[in-house]
Formats: C-alpha cells, structure tokens, sequence
C-alpha cells in the first residue's frame, strides 16, 4: 500500500502530498504494532513448544497407572419402608438418647441413603434429621381457623430448583 502511494506520486512526476505522507505514517505505525503482535505471539509459540517437550519427559517418566473395575451399583431397598420391621420414629428416639447402638446405626445409614437419593438437592436442605418418603405421605394437615381460605386459594407449583425456604 505504502508502495502503491509511492509509486503513484513518481508516475504523477510530483512529491508525495500531505494527506499521502499522513496515510503513509498512519501504515507504519500499524506495521510496528502488527511487528510487535507477531513477536509476542511467536514468543508464546516457543514457550508452549518448550512446555509440550517438558510434559512429554515428564509423561514418558511416569508409571503406568492401574486400572480399576467399574463400580456395579446393586439396589437395596431403604432402611425404613411402610412394611420395614424397625421404626423409624422409636429409632430416632433411641438414637436420641443413646439407648440402642443399632437404632442409631439405622438411622446414621439412612442419613446416608438420603444424602445420595437427593444429592441434587441444595446445601441447606436436610439440614436435620431426614423422613423417609411414606411418613411424609401420611401426614396429616393440622386443622387450622384459615385453613380453608387457603384450600380454597390458587395453588402454584414450585420451581424444581431456587432458594430454600424453612418454616419453623
């Protein structure tokens, strides 16, 4: 481009303008930082080859790792079911008061089932002692003087996930 200009004002047999002379400064600054860009970036080249050369000794220099077995996930059924031979709230009392080791071994491994069925769940969720499933489900709602007006209200369902919300 700067040649371009150059060679326009010698067929023109005249000297090279001002805006000419401002076009071909503006191009040689440009130049430079496209110089100086292109010695940065072949700078970066050299140390990331330099860093693949490193890795490939130290990965040649390294023993071989062992290989595991896949982990087989087996069902079991949960600690406390509707029909399980132990309950959960006398176990939960015992646990409470240090009476019956086992009770609290029942409830410390359903602690453990729950925090995997619903490892999804947020941190501050079952914070506390967890319920199993079917007690939840036969709760029974206290009868309160404004409960009706709220049964009878719209009901919205909830976002799968969000803020946790705890009444107490």
């Amino acid at each position: 481009m700067i040649q371009a200009i150059v060679d326009r004002a010698a067929e023109e047999t005249r000297d090279v303008s001002e805006v000419e002379l401002a076009n071909i400064e503006a191009l040689n600054v440009e130049i430079k930082k496209l110089d100086e860009r292109i010695e940065q970036i072949s700078d970066i080249e050299l140390r990331n080859a330099k860093a693949a050369e490193l890795a490939a000794k130290v990965d040649s220099t390294k023993p071989a790792t062992e290989k595991r077995e896949a982990i087989k996930v087996i069902s079991e059924p949960v600690t406390y079911h509707e029909r399980s031979e132990n309950s959960f709230l006398s176990d939960a009392v015992k646990a409470h008061f240090n009476t019956d080791v086992e009770a609290s071994d029942r409830i410390r491994r359903h602690q453990e089932e729950m925090r995997v069925e619903y490892r999804a769940a947020s941190t501050s969720s079952f914070s506390g002692l967890v319920v199993p499933q079917y007690l939840v489900d036969l709760y029974a709602p206290l009868a309160r003087a404004g409960r009706p007006f709220a049964d009878a209200s719209r009901k919205h369902t909830l976002p799968p996930q969000g803020m946790s919300v705890v009444l107490s």
